[in-house]
Formats: C-alpha cells, structure tokens, sequence
C-alpha cells in the first residue's frame, strides 16, 4: 500500500527525540510534512526529503531545524533563491543536497556560501548540486574558495561550468575524494593534467557524457595515478598503464 502524506503526519506527530528522518523518494510530501517535521527541530540532525511537492514556505519550516548538521533535498525545482535565503541560518551542515534546482540563480548560490562563510565552513565535507543549471564558474570559484576541506561533490549536469570552474575546484579544494563531473558538456579537461601535483587524496573522477574530454587526458591520469578510478565518457573505468617511478 501507499504512504499517504496523512500517514506521515501521524507518524512524525508521535516523535518526540527523532534525530534522523529521510523520506526522499515519497514525492507527495508537501507543507503538511514540512510543519510537522519542523517540531522536531529541537533533535533533528539529519533530514532527507524529496522536494518534488515543496516550495520556498516549506523550506523555511524546514530550516526550523538549526541543528541539522546534514540536509538532502531531491527535486528542488519548485524552489527559489527565496529558499536559499531561508538557509543561510542553517550554519552547522557538513552534508548538503540540493538537487535539480532549476530555479536557483548563481548569485543566489554565492550568498549562501558567503553567509555560511561566517560561520564555519570547514565543516563541510559533502555537496551535491546536481542539475542545478546555473551553477557556473564564478559559483564555483566561491564555493571552492569556501569550502576548500570538501572531500566530495557533485556538479553533474552543471552545463554553465568550464574549465575555469574546473580549476578553481582542482586548485583549491586539496581534500577531494570524489569529483562527479558527469554531464559538463563545456569542458574540455586541460585543468585535469593538475590532478596528480593538486589532488593527492583523489580516488574517483566522473566524466560520463563529458563529450569535450579527450580519452588521452583520462588515460594520462589514470596512468599517473593507479589508485585512481577514472570514468570516461562511456561509464566506462579508463584502464591506465602502470608507470615505474
């Protein structure tokens, strides 16, 4: 049987010390939810929705929750920059994904990283901000220069990002394990070559369906660094050759 958005609200309305919650992957979730689980805000720390029914006021419910240290939101395209505004208070994260926001600006996304900026952005450690298609570079560059202890994040489909928005994230997030660049149809993967003197903790670098990448520049870094899992445009692991150093 289906979960009814009644059904969650019963649920919620019985917790009293919930400090984790995902419901991603119920799409019906709307306002209703969202008031409910700002009740909870007092315990809260982790919290997955799928925002496929949500808009800028159920957002600001959510943020309710100033203690959540990790926020995954799915399908964000009823969402504005009035949403990121209500964020900006959220100041302890460490996990966050705002996923498909199609109607999130680039400036919307640079005062959010600036305001989280004062407070400790070393904390970050995860983002994901998948078809979020005005990311560009300049977006980027600030969130690189912000949040440089990073160790994972998604910029997939991202189609406003070049090789200079690459570079900012190779030159300066250092703490990298997983760069999924899936999608980025503008670059062309010079600032890759940089990889192997830049990212020593690098151990996955998605580039399917980057159609500008050449192969010999993922063979040459998977060649330079074995431990390296490299995706090419295929979805296909690059095998590099093993050199003696």
């Amino acid at each position: 049987d289906r979960l009814e958005e009644s059904d969650i609200v019963t649920f919620l309305a019985c917790q009293t010390r919930l400090m984790c919650l995902d419901i991603d992957g119920i799409p019906w979730a709307s306002l209703p939810v969202c008031q409910k689980i700002a009740e909870l805000s007092p315990t809260l720390t982790v919290l997955h929705v799928d925002g496929a029914s949500m808009d800028d006021e159920c957002l600001e419910f959510l943020c309710c929750c100033a203690n959540l240290t990790e926020l995954h939101i799915s399908f964000c395209e009823l969402f504005t920059d009035s949403g990121l505004c209500c964020l900006q208070s959220l100041d302890h994260l460490s996990s966050v994904c705002l996923r498909k926001g199609v109607e999130f600006s680039s400036v919307g996304f640079i005062r959010l990283f600036e305001a989280w900026q004062l407070g400790d952005p070393s904390r970050m450690v995860y983002l994901n901000l998948t078809e979020c298609p005005q990311v560009d570079d300049r977006t980027v560059s600030v969130i690189a220069a912000i949040c440089s202890n990073l160790e994972e994040l998604h910029v997939a489909w991202c189609w406003e990002i070049t090789d200079v928005g690459l570079s900012s994230i190779i030159q300066s997030m250092r703490d990298l394990r997983y760069l999924n660049v899936c999608g980025l149809r503008q670059i062309v993967g010079l600032p890759l070559k940089d990889i192997p003197s830049k990212q020593l903790h690098l151990r996955m670098l998605d580039c399917t369906q980057c159609h500008c990448v050449t192969d010999s520049i993922l063979y040459e870094l998977a060649s330079a660094i074995p431990q390296l899992t490299v995706i090419n445009y295929y979805n296909e692991r690059v095998e590099g050759q093993l050199r003696n150093i």
